[in-house]
C-alpha cells in the first residue's frame, strides 16, 4: 500500500512537469486563407506535411491546428480551383500566425485528379484530357440537372431540353440516338457507377445522381483512359466526388426561390465525430412548376446523402448512403413550323415555354393490358425516381509499397415514367378523312365547333396532331464491387483490379395514341362531320384516343458483368511518364420478353387484323378486346447471351518546362449490348412473331494529341482528337414488299475528327475569363439499308439508302462557351455566353437545325458568413430548336427556300409520291429562368 501511495505522489508531482515538457515540444498554428482579391476562402485545406495534422478553413477563411510538433515544419494550403501555397514555419511553444494567399487556377493544372488514372497526378503531369468543375463553377452555371453542368466541358455535347433528367450526352462526336442518355459515358459517384447500364431507356443515370452541396467537385474525363476505368464507357467518365468532413465542424445552409414557382432548401455539414471518425451529411428539398409550366406542380422531391469515415495509420474505412425521391416532368417534342427557320405555329405552343402537358390529360383511364378486361388510371405527371444505396470504401496500406482498395455498394431504384410523345406531324383538320366540312368536339367539355370557318381557323391554325402516351414501370436493382491492389516501386506504379456488377431490370411498358388540337396545353378532340339531321357524327373515337395499348412490353432481364484490369504508370524520367492499361470484360444476360397478342376485330363475321404468336390458340375477339389493343399472351421470346470484349489505352506525357507539357494517347473501348436493344429489336421487326436480335459489341477507337500550358495569370489545354465507332445499332420503321412493316435493325460505323480547347486568363486583378470550344467533323462511314414503298407512284418499289460520308444526325460541329467572373470586395459578377452550332436533323442530311446562342449570368454579395445571389439562365429568352423529329426526317427529300419540306410518302393510297409540308415537331430549348438565393456558411 505504501508503495502505491509513493507512486501516486510521484505521478501527481510529475504531471505538471510532463505537461510542461509536452507544451515545450509542440505549438499551435493559426491564420487565414484568402484569394488574390482578399476574399476569405472557406473550405480550404491546410496541412502540416509529414503529419496527419491539418484543418479546413471556416467561413471567414480561418484555421487552427493544435499540438504541432516543435521544429521547422512545411505547411501547405490548397483548395479546388486555386494553386497550392507552401510556407516554412518554425514551430515553438505558443501560437504562430501564418496566412496564405491562393492564386486562382481555374483549369486546375496543379490539382491532383483521381478519375481516369491509376496513380493520382496533377493535370499537368497526366496524359488524359480531364476537366475539374468546382463548387464555384457549379454555383455560377446554375445547371438544370446534372447533365446540364457538362456543357461547360470541352468536347461534350448535351441535349437537355427534356427538363432536369434524361438528357442525351455525347463526347467528341460519338453518335446520338434518341433518348440514349449516357450511352458512351459513365456517370459515377466516388468512383462507382450510379447504375451499371448507363444507356437504358427510362432508367436515366442523371435522374439517379443529383447535384447538391454534398458534392466537393466533379471530374470529367473525355475519351482515352476512360475505357479502362469503366465497363462500356469509351466516351468518358463523369465522377461526382463527395465531401467527407474535415477536422473542424463546418457547413452551409441555403434557401432559393425562382421563376416557375421554384423553392429549394440545401444543406451540408461535416466535421469530427469523435476520435478518428469524421462525418458529412447533406442534401436538398425542392418544389417547382417546371421550366415549362404545365398547369400543375411537376417537380418536387429531394435527396439525403451521408458518409462517416474512420482514418487510421494504415488508411481509412468509409461507410456511405443515399436516398433520393424525385418527381420530374419529362418534356417531349412540340409542333412547330418552317424546317429552315423553326418558329412557333400561330396559336400553337411557344418554342421555349410551350408544352403538350395539360391538366385535362393529367389523369386518364385506359384498358389494362396486363389485366385484360380491367381498366387502370394513369397520371400523366412525368417521371418518378426513388433511389436508395448503401456502400463501403476501404483503403488499406499493406506495407512495402502495397495497398488495397475496396469499393462496393448495393442500390435499388424505382422508375415510374408517364409521358406524352410526338409521333406525327400536325395536319389541317379539314384534310382528315373524307372531303367534307369537318367538326370538332372537345372530349373534356363536350363543346362542339360545327362552323367550318371556325374549324379551319381553330386556335388560329386549324391544325390537329397525334401524340403517343407511354406508361412505364421499370424497377432496377444493382450490386457493384471493385477490388484493387496496387504496388509502388521506384519508377513504376502497378495496379490490378477485379470489377463485378450484377443487376436486374423489369419493364412494363404500354403505349397509347391520342388526337389533340395544336396549342399550348392541348386538349383531346374528336373529329367529325355533320350526320343525319345535322347531328355530330364522329370520324374518330369519342374519348379522343387514336389507339389503346398500341405498344406492349413486359420483360425481365438479369445481367452479370465481370472485369479484370491492369495498369502501370511508369515515371521514365523527371519529365516523361508513360501509362498503360488494359481491361477484359465478360457480360452474361438472361431474360425474356412477353409476346403480345394483336386481337384484331370482327368485320362481316370474319376476324381481320389478328396476329398471335406461334402456339397461341385461335380465338374470336370481343369488341372489348378489339378496342383494348395489344395484351400479353403468356408466351415469351428469350435471350441467354454471353459477350466477351477487351479495352486498352496507352498514353505519354512529357513536360517541356515546369509549366508546359504535351501528351498523346491511343485507346480502344467497347460497349456491350444491353437489354434495351433486345427489348425493342427482333429478327423480323415484330414483337409478336420475331426472335431476339443478339446484336454486336460496339467498338470505339480513339487517338488524341494535346498541349497543357500555364503562366502566372493564364492556363491553356487543347487537344486534337480522332475517333471511330463501329457497329452502332439503329432501329428504323420501314415497309416490306408484302405490305407489312418492320423495325429494321441497322448497323453503322462513324468517324469524327476534331479539336477541343479550354483556356483561362486573368487580365486584371479580380477578373477571370474562361473559354471552352469544340470544332469537329462527325460523319457516317457506313450506314445503308433497303426497304420497299408500295403503290404505283413514281417512287414506288424497292428503295436503297446509303449515308456513307453524311454528317451524323443531331451531332453539332461547333460548340462554344465563354465565361467572365469579376470579384470586387464583397461583390461578384458572372456572365456566360453559350453557343450551340448547327447540326443535321436527319441521316439523309436534308434538314439542318440552325445554331443558337444563350446568355446566362448573375450577381452576388457577401456579408461575412452570409451570401446573397441572383442568377439567370437564357436571360434573353432565346427561342430555338435543339432537336427535330428524326421520325419524319428519314423520308424528307429536300427543304425548300420557303421552309417547306418535300417528303416521300411511304404508306396509303399516295405511296410512292411526294408531299409538301411546313409543319413538323421537335424539342425547343428551355426558357428563361431566374433564381435568387441566400446562403449561410459556418
Amino acid at each position: 500500500m505504501n508503495r502505491i501511495r509513493r507512486l501516486l505522489v510521484l505521478v501527481t508531482l510529475g504531471l505538471p512537469a510532463a505537461a510542461g515538457s509536452l507544451a515545450a515540444q509542440s505549438g499551435t498554428l493559426r491564420g487565414q486563407v484568402r484569394d488574390e482579391t482578399d476574399r476569405p476562402l472557406a473550405g480550404a485545406q491546410v496541412q502540416v506535411e509529414g503529419t496527419r495534422l491539418g484543418a479546413v478553413t471556416s467561413a471567414d477563411g480561418g484555421y487552427l491546428i493544435v499540438r504541432v510538433p516543435a521544429g521547422t515544419r512545411t505547411m501547405v494550403a490548397s483548395m479546388v480551383g486555386h494553386r497550392p501555397a507552401r510556407a516554412s514555419v518554425e514551430v515553438t511553444a505558443g501560437v504562430q500566425e501564418r496566412d496564405f494567399v491562393l492564386a486562382a487556377d481555374p483549369l486546375g493544372l496543379d490539382e491532383l485528379v483521381v478519375s481516369g488514372s491509376f496513380n493520382p497526378a496533377t493535370k499537368l503531369e497526366s496524359s488524359t484530357a480531364i476537366t475539374t468543375l468546382t463548387p464555384k463553377v457549379i454555383e455560377d452555371r446554375m445547371p438544370r440537372g446534372t447533365a446540364d453542368l457538362l456543357r461547360s466541358v470541352p468536347g461534350v455535347q448535351v441535349i437537355n431540353t427534356y427538363g432536369e433528367q434524361g438528357a442525351d450526352v455525347t463526347v467528341r462526336g460519338l453518335p446520338v440516338t434518341a433518348n440514349s442518355s449516357f450511352r458512351y459515358v459513365g456517370l459515377q459517384e466516388d468512383g462507382l457507377p450510379v447504375f451499371e447500364a448507363q444507356g437504358l431507356l427510362f432508367a436515366f443515370p442523371d435522374a439517379m445522381a443529383r447535384l447538391d452541396a454534398t458534392v466537393e467537385r466533379v471530374e470529367v474525363v473525355r475519351g482515352g483512359s476512360a475505357a479502362v476505368f469503366g465497363s462500356g464507357t469509351p466516351g468518358g467518365i463523369v465522377n461526382l466526388i463527395s465531401k467527407t468532413g474535415g477536422p473542424t465542424l463546418g457547413g452551409t445552409l441555403a434557401s432559393s426561390a425562382g421563376s416557375q414557382g421554384m423553392a429549394r432548401l440545401d444543406g451540408d455539414v461535416g466535421g469530427p465525430l469523435g476520435g478518428a471518425w469524421r462525418f458529412n451529411v447533406g442534401g436538398y428539398w425542392r418544389y417547382d412548376d417546371g421550366a415549362r409550366p404545365t398547369g400543375f406542380p411537376v417537380n418536387r422531391g429531394g435527396q439525403l446523402r451521408a458518409n462517416v469515415t474512420r482514418t487510421t495509420s494504415w488508411g481509412h474505412v468509409r461507410f456511405f448512403g443515399k436516398y433520393l425521391d424525385e418527381r420530374d416532368v419529362w418534356y417531349m417534342g412540340i409542333p412547330f413550323q418552317n424546317y429552315l427557320r423553326p418558329e412557333a405555329i400561330p396559336g400553337g405552343p411557344d418554342l421555349a415555354s410551350g408544352t403538350t402537358f395539360s391538366e385535362q390529360t393529367l389523369s386518364l383511364t385506359v384498358p389494362d393490358a396486363f389485366h385484360p378486361g380491367s381498366t387502370v388510371t394513369r397520371d400523366l405527371n412525368g417521371a418518378t425516381t426513388r433511389y436508395g444505396a448503401l456502400g463501403v470504401d476501404v483503403l488499406r496500406g499493406l506495407g512495402a509499397g502495397w495497398s488495397l482498395t475496396l469499393r462496393a455498394k448495393a442500390l435499388r431504384v424505382t422508375n415510374l415514367t408517364n409521358i406524352m410523345v410526338d409521333v406525327a406531324d400536325p395536319m389541317p383538320i379539314g384534310a382528315f378523312g373524307p372531303p367534307s366540312p369537318k367538326q370538332v368536339r372537345y372530349v373534356g367539355t363536350g363543346e362542339v365547333v360545327d362552323d367550318p370557318a371556325q374549324v379551319s381557323g381553330l386556335n388560329g391554325n386549324g391544325l390537329m396532331t397525334v401524340h403517343g402516351l407511354a406508361f412505364i414501370d421499370q424497377p432496377v436493382t444493382n450490386g457493384i464491387a471493385n477490388v484493387e491492389i496496387a504496388r509502388t516501386l521506384a519508377s513504376h506504379s502497378l495496379t490490378g483490379g477485379i470489377y463485378l456488377s450484377d443487376y436486374t431490370t423489369r419493364l412494363r411498358l404500354v403505349q397509347e395514341g391520342v388526337f389533340l388540337d395544336v396549342r399550348d396545353h392541348p386538349q383531346l378532340i374528336q373529329v367529325g362531320i355533320a350526320g343525319p339531321g345535322g347531328a355530330f357524327a364522329g370520324l374518330t373515337p369519342g374519348d379522343g384516343f387514336a389507339a389503346y395499348n398500341s405498344g406492349y412490353w413486359n420483360l425481365r432481364n438479369h445481367t452479370t458483368v465481370g472485369a479484370v484490369y491492369l495498369g502501370d504508370t511508369w515515371q521514365v524520367s523527371d519529365r516523361l511518364n508513360v501509362d498503360l492499361g488494359a481491361r477484359v470484360d465478360q457480360s452474361w444476360s438472361v431474360g425474356r420478353n412477353e409476346r403480345p397478342v394483336q386481337p384484331g376485330s370482327m368485320a362481316d363475321g370474319v376476324v381481320v387484323g389478328q396476329i398471335v404468336p406461334a402456339g397461341y390458340p385461335s380465338f374470336v375477339p370481343t369488341p372489348e378486346q378489339s378496342r383494348a389493343g395489344l395484351f400479353g399472351s403468356g408466351l415469351y421470346r428469350t435471350w441467354d447471351y454471353r459477350f466477351g470484349t477487351w479495352s486498352a489505352s496507352a498514353g505519354a506525357n512529357y513536360r517541356l518546362t515546369d509549366r508546359l507539357a504535351v501528351y498523346g494517347r491511343a485507346s480502344r473501348g467497347t460497349r456491350i449490348p444491353t437489354s434495351q436493344q433486345w427489348t425493342f429489336q427482333t429478327s423480323d421487326g415484330s414483337q409478336i412473331t420475331g426472335e431476339t436480335n443478339r446484336g454486336e459489341v460496339e467498338t470505339t477507337l480513339q487517338g488524341e494529341l494535346g498541349l497543357k500550358a500555364s503562366g502566372e495569370r493564364w492556363s491553356l489545354l487543347t487537344t486534337g482528337f480522332y475517333g471511330r465507332s463501329e457497329n452502332l445499332i439503329t432501329t428504323l420503321h420501314r415497309g416490306k414488299a408484302d405490305g407489312s412493316f418492320v423495325f429494321l435493325p441497322i448497323s453503322g460505323d462513324t468517324r469524327t475528327v476534331g479539336v477541343e480547347a479550354e483556356a483561362a486568363v486573368s487580365p486584371i486583378r479580380g477578373l477571370q475569363l474562361r473559354a471552352v470550344g469544340t470544332l469537329q467533323d462527325p460523319r457516317f462511314t457506313r450506314f445503308a439499308y433497303d426497304f420497299f414503298v408500295p403503290g404505283d407512284g413514281p417512287l414506288s418499289g424497292e428503295q436503297h439508302r446509303d449515308y456513307a460520308g453524311n454528317y451524323l444526325n443531331d451531332v453539332v460541329r461547333v460548340l462554344g462557351d465563354l465565361t467572365a467572373d469579376y470579384d470586387w470586395r464583397a461583390w461578384s459578377l458572372n456572365a456566360n455566353v453559350r453557343y450551340t452550332g448547327s447540326r443535321m436533323a436527319n441521316r439523309p442530311n436534308t434538314i439542318e437545325v440552325p445554331g443558337y446562342t444563350e446568355l446566362a449570368g448573375g450577381i452576388g454579395r457577401s456579408f461575412h458568413r452570409l451570401r446573397v445571389e441572383v442568377r439567370g439562365l437564357n436571360l434573353t429568352n432565346t427561342r430555338a430548336i435543339a432537336q427535330m423529329a428524326s421520325r419524319t426526317g428519314e423520308d424528307v427529300l429536300r427543304v425548300n427556300p420557303d421552309g417547306t419540306a418535300e417528303s416521300l410518302v411511304t404508306t396509303g393510297a399516295a405511296a410512292g409520291t411526294t408531299t409538301r409540308s411546313v409543319y413538323t415537331t421537335g424539342l425547343g430549348i428551355l426558357p428563361r429562368t431566374v433564381v435568387a438565393s441566400v446562403r449561410y456558411s459556418f
